[in-house]
């Protein structure tokens, strides 16, 4: 085909074919080609609404709209477990650890309780770990989830969610 027959169509939604047949060709994909990137949008949009109401999703992380809006995510957050009575920092166990990422991941009363709970049920010695042996004794667990939050121009940590269990007697 050669330029002269390519420059000279004259309709708009006439496309010269590679055979020199002409035609409409592909005018109808134009439009569907416009509107594809919205098309798009809009789905990843309903999708990450639905992450967010049905599967109670974190919408600062889901869909990636708001990935650098905020530090406060479950990589940065700690999961502090203590002592209070004897102001003891303790070393949350291996066994533990699926339970402490999900409440570092999605912070709640509940969720906090139930590490706290099981924590509250091991056997401790004096340096805070856990004691395999069976000496050790049963303490009162505090649990925090502590995340961060931007005040002006400083990241400070805040609680997010707390529980104090009182081991079984």
């Amino acid at each position: 085909m050669t330029h002269e027959e390519l420059t000279s169509a004259t309709d708009v939604n006439e496309t010269p074919s590679v055979d020199g047949a002409g035609g409409p060709g592909r005018a109808w994909a134009r439009p569907v080609a416009r509107f594809l990137p919205l098309a798009v949008l809009v789905s990843m949009m309903v999708f990450h609404g639905w992450q967010i109401v049905v599967e109670h999703d974190d919408p600062q992380r889901s869909g990636a709209f708001a990935m650098f809006a905020t530090p406060d995510i479950g990589a940065t957050r700690r999961v502090v477990a203590t002592c209070p009575d004897d102001r003891l920092s303790l070393e949350i166990p291996d066994s533990l650890q699926k339970l402490r990422e999900q409440v570092a991941d999605r912070p709640s009363r509940e969720a906090v309780e139930e590490l706290a709970r099981r924590l509250a049920a091991l056997q401790w010695d004096e340096s805070g770990a856990v004691d395999t042996d069976g000496g050790g004794s049963t303490l009162t667990v505090q649990v925090q989830v502590m995340g961060l939050r931007v005040n002006d121009r400083t990241v400070v940590r805040r609680v997010l969610a707390d529980a104090t269990v009182e081991p079984e007697r």
